[in-house]
């Protein structure tokens, strides 16, 4: 009776082990096949990697003292207290839209300190890759096949070819230094996308109905990714809607289903008129930069 108990248990307890890998192999992003993934390791040295597996990666590191754009009504913000708002709204994707927003870009991980801290300066010699205590200690939105994933990738990363984009546009302001969204996006526009999707050429239409700034900061985004943008349109406000992706073709696009799960938004087959994707941006309040 004991050993059939102890059977039960083993079995159970490796079923339990097998879904447990299952989900965190399926959900990962490297696992869905993408051929770059966008990462930031926030902290006193924080850093924005764009990750490729059959192209040139980035580096982008980001000073402490530097004020950044934050969507969702917080206007600029120094990014070395970033951690320490995220902590008091309780808003860990904050780390995710402020870092899209900023490099026009869709950012799928990230990674912070366990304990908020405000970070006043920057170290002038960081180190240009994450250490296993920063990949596997740290809070973070990634699996832990997405982290035994990214440490042997920055092992191995002399194999990689990695570029450092440190020559960042700021704008200075008396004592302020604000990091200029809109110049690093003609600069570097074309770096981070994904040549799938340009492939898989869809057009997507937005539709607003309250904020033209916002939704022109998610078309940079959206084309920064490699979806193309052809227009952006008002609709009225009078009509009950709510944040959607609508696609025309029978078969769903990668580039509408991405759009849909970044943004959390519902799918849905319908009529367009002048694209293939209409991507109505109607209660993505947090995305907002007005």
């Amino acid at each position: 009776m004991l050993k059939s108990k102890k059977i039960l248990i083993g079995a159970a307890f490796g079923f339990l082990l097998i879904y447990f890998i299952y989900k965190n192999i399926t959900v990962s992003v490297f696992f869905k096949g993408e051929e770059r993934v966008n990462i930031v390791f926030y902290g006193q040295d924080t850093i924005y990697y764009s990750l490729s597996t059959n192209n040139i990666s980035y580096l982008v590191p980001f000073s402490a003292d530097v004020e950044v754009l934050i969507p969702g009504g917080y206007g600029y913000y120094k990014l070395g207290a970033l951690g320490k708002l995220v902590a008091l709204e309780k808003k860990p994707d904050l780390f995710k839209r402020t870092f899209s927003v900023n490099t026009s870009s869709f950012v799928d991980l990230y990674f912070y300190d366990v304990k908020p801290i405000i970070y006043y300066e920057t170290n002038k010699k960081f180190n240009k890759f994450p250490n296993f205590a920063q990949i596997f200690l740290n809070r973070s939105n990634a699996t832990l096949f997405d982290k035994i994933y990214l440490y042997y990738s920055f092992i191995q990363k002399q194999k990689i070819q990695f570029k450092l984009l440190a020559d960042l546009p700021l704008i200075k302001e008396k004592k302020q230094l604000i990091f200029d969204r809109e110049e690093f996006f003609k600069k570097y526009q074309g770096r981070f996308y994904k040549k799938s999707y340009r492939t898989e050429n869809r057009i997507v239409q937005i539709m607003y109905t309250k904020s033209y700034k916002t939704a022109l900061m998610l078309s940079r985004m959206i084309d920064g990714e490699g979806i193309r943008v052809a227009d952006i349109s008002k609709a009225l406000e009078n009509q009950k809607r709510e944040c959607s992706v609508i696609h025309k073709h029978s078969e769903i696009s990668q580039a509408a289903k991405k759009l849909a799960s970044f943004f959390n938004c519902s799918l849905k087959k319908g009529k367009t008129d002048i694209s293939d994707i209409i991507f109505d941006v109607e209660g993505l309040n947090e995305w907002n930069i007005d």
